[in-house]
């Protein structure tokens, strides 16, 4: 029983230091407390800024931080709460399209964020992060890759909701034409 009662205190002074730590940076304005459903904490865009460019300069952690925030990320997709940080999620998964074994890692993400913002009727945003990233994403997947095609597939579905009916055209087939290809006339995905 002893072992169990440090081992509980112990969480709950991490907890306490984890409070602290997080009411210390809301009361210099460095973090803000959104009040939703969920406790939600937003990052102030300056510190966003700050955090990119020294991230950038630490080499040999760069990946090793993008691995861990692309983790958190698919933790919030786990939880269905991806629409809870889009902007964060586009700021990681852009600048881990540096590191190629990275993106294969995390390779779903990209389509996860497009079907999300798609769902909440961000189709700029949505187009915008799409064609900031599909050519560097498929040079490192593959083309037949299915993250690489459903990722073009929901970006076609952006430029659709945003009136680019003829561009969503073009884009919706070839993703027909691929899936057709790999997959066949039967398959599911092909026909929907």
């Amino acid at each position: 029983m002893k072992g169990n009662d440090a081992a509980t205190m112990k969480i709950l002074e991490t907890e306490d230091n984890v409070i602290s730590a997080v009411q210390l940076l809301v009361d210099y304005s460095l973090i803000s407390r959104v009040d939703c459903e969920v406790y939600i904490i937003q990052i102030h865009r300056l510190v966003q800024e700050v955090l990119k460019i020294n991230l950038n300069k630490t080499n040999g952690e760069t990946e090793r931080v993008l691995c861990d925030g692309l983790g958190l990320i698919e933790e919030m997709i786990d939880r269905d709460a991806l629409h809870e940080c889009h902007e964060h999620a586009i700021l990681v998964f852009t600048s881990a399209l540096k590191f190629e074994e990275v993106v294969k890692r995390f390779c779903s993400i990209p389509h996860q964020i497009l079907f999300s913002l798609n769902e909440c009727r961000k189709t700029i945003v949505a187009s915008e992060f799409g064609e900031k990233i599909l050519k560097s994403f498929t040079d490192i997947v593959g083309a037949d890759d299915l993250c690489g095609v459903l990722t073009k597939r929901n970006l076609a579905y952006a430029y659709n909701d945003r009136g680019s009916h003829s561009h969503a055209l073009k884009m919706f087939e070839e993703v027909y034409s691929t899936e057709y290809r790999i997959y066949g006339k039967e398959n599911r995905s092909t026909i929907e």
